[in-house]
C-alpha cells in the first residue's frame, strides 16, 4: 500500500510522522513552503492554543512561557518533527489533479514547469482551511499598500493604518501594531464586537485603547473604495459614505479553504462553506480510499469550530483506517 499525502501544515507533518513510525509508504505533497500559512503570521504572533494543545502526541513542545507559544516556537517544534523523523517532503511541489482508476489513484503534480504522474492506493487531503484570503471585491482591493495578512507590525510604525474586520485576527492586528507605532482605524461592520468570539484577553486590551482614545473603531461601517492614500466607507445605520486618509490598509476578512482537489474527484461538499462530508470514526471520505485531516474537515469556516489542536485524533483514526486496511489486503 501506498499513500499520497498532501499539504505539510502542523497535521499534515503529524500524518507524515505517524505513517512512518507505521511504515505505512507514503509520498508527501506541499504546494508552497512547510507550515505555509503559519509563516505568514507575525514573528511575534501568540498561538490561542497552549503549547499541549497544539503538540503532536507523546512530542512535547517545550516553550519559554508556561502555556504560551509564539509562532517562531512552533516552527521551530515542527522542524525538530521533521528531523527526528528524516521526514521527506516534496515542497514547490502542487498536485493539480487526481484520478481514481478502478484500483488505485492517479496523482498528478506540477513543479515550476514540469509535471508528474504519482499511482497511490490511498490519498490523505490535510491542505488546511485558510488557503486563500476571503475577498471584499471593491475597487482598489489589489492596491500594493493593501493586504490581507499581517506579517510584520513594524511594517506600519508611524502610519496610519485601516484594519477592516471584527474577528480575533483583526482585534490582535490593531493591539500589535499599536503598540509598533502605527495610527489604528478598525472598521468592522456591525455595531460592536462579538464579546462570545473574541477572545477576552484581547477584548479587553482593545477596549481599553478605544475607550482611551489610542485607537479610532468605526462600527457599523463597510469599505467601498479603496485609494492610495484614503478609503472609503458606507455607514450601514444611514447608507451615507465618508473617507478618511491611510496609508496602508489592512483586510482582515476572513479566508477560505481550497476545496478543488475534493470537488474534481468526488467528495461531497456542503453548499453554504463546502464542508466536506466524510466518516467521523475514519475520516473517509465518500470516496473510498481519500481521507482529510486537519481544518480542512471545516471547509470555510465562518465561525471557527475546527483547529489544529481538534485535529489530533483525525491522524490517529487514518492510521487506524490504514492498517486495518492493509492487514485485509
Amino acid at each position: 500500500m501506498k499513500v499520497a499525502l498532501i499539504g505539510a501544515g502542523p497535521i499534515g507533518i503529524e500524518a507524515a510522522a505517524a505513517l512512518k513510525r507505521n511504515e505505512i509508504s507514503y509520498i508527501h505533497f506541499e504546494a508552497n513552503d512547510i507550515a505555509h500559512t503559519i509563516r505568514k503570521f507575525p514573528d511575534d504572533m501568540i498561538f490561542y492554543s497552549a503549547p499541549e494543545e497544539l503538540q503532536i502526541p507523546a512530542h512535547p513542545l517545550h516553550t519559554a512561557h508556561p502555556r504560551v507559544c509564539t509562532r517562531d516556537e512552533y516552527l521551530f517544534y515542527l522542524n525538530g518533527i521533521i528531523l527526528k523523523y528524516d521526514l521527506t517532503i516534496q515542497t514547490g511541489e502542487r498536485v493539480i489533479s487526481i484520478n481514481q482508476q478502478k484500483n488505485f489513484f492517479a496523482v498528478q503534480t506540477q513543479k515550476l514547469e514540469k509535471k508528474f504522474t504519482y499511482f497511490v492506493d490511498k490519498i490523505i487531503i490535510a491542505t488546511g482551511g485558510m488557503s486563500t484570503p476571503r475577498l471584499i471585491q471593491i475597487p482598489g482591493e489589489s492596491l500594493p499598500h493593501v493586504s490581507h495578512f499581517l506579517t510584520s507590525p513594524a511594517t506600519y510604525s508611524n502610519k496610519r493604518l485601516t484594519i477592516v474586520g471584527g474577528g480575533n485576527s483583526a482585534v490582535e492586528a490593531a493591539i500589535l501594531c499599536y503598540h509598533a507605532g502605527a495610527d489604528i482605524t478598525l472598521s468592522y461592520r456591525r455595531d460592536k464586537l462579538n464579546d462570545e468570539r473574541i477572545k477576552p484577553w484581547l477584548l479587553k486590551e482593545f477596549y481599553s485603547l478605544e475607550w482611551t482614545g489610542k485607537i479610532t473603531a468605526l462600527f457599523n461601517t463597510t469599505p467601498i473604495k479603496i485609494d492610495q492614500h484614503s478609503i472609503r466607507f458606507r455607514d450601514t445605520t444611514d447608507d451615507k459614505s465618508f473617507s478618511i486618509p491611510t496609508d496602508y490598509v489592512l483586510l482582515m476578512t476572513g479566508y477560505t479553504a481550497d476545496m478543488t482537489l475534493c470537488r474534481e474527484v468526488g467528495v461531497f461538499l456542503s453548499p453554504e462553506n463546502e464542508e466536506p462530508a466524510f466518516n467521523p470514526e475514519t475520516m473517509e471520505t465518500n470516496v473510498p480510499g481519500i481521507y482529510l485531516a486537519g481544518t480542512v474537515t471545516g471547509g470555510t469556516q465562518s465561525d471557527f469550530k475546527v483547529f489544529i489542536n481538534t485535529s489530533h485524533e483525525n491522524v490517529e483514526r487514518i492510521i487506524s483506517s490504514l492498517l486495518a486496511s492493509r492487514c485485509n489486503a
